[in-house]
């Protein structure tokens, strides 16, 4: 297992906002983030990101869709 800095576009959602405007620019809802962990498991649509191992199973994990990456750095 790898572990990587892999650099992805998460959502980003604000409840009750009073100032929305109509002519918002929607690409600049996205939230570009980097996440650092052990490659585990990918399929040909996402990949699992572990942080955390207990007992030799994953404990803290994310789930990225390949969709949202911009990049994956291998850490040497």
């Amino acid at each position: 297992m790898d572990v990587v800095i892999v650099t992805w576009y998460d959502i980003a959602k604000t409840f009750n906002d009073e100032d929305f405007k109509d002519d918002i620019i929607l690409d600049n809802r996205l939230v570009k983030m980097q996440s650092v962990g052990w490659l585990y498991k990918e399929t040909k649509g996402v990949i699992l990101l572990v942080q955390e191992f207990s007992e030799g199973k994953p404990r803290d994990y994310t789930t990225i869709p390949k969709s949202l990456i911009v990049e994956i750095k291998v850490v040497k």
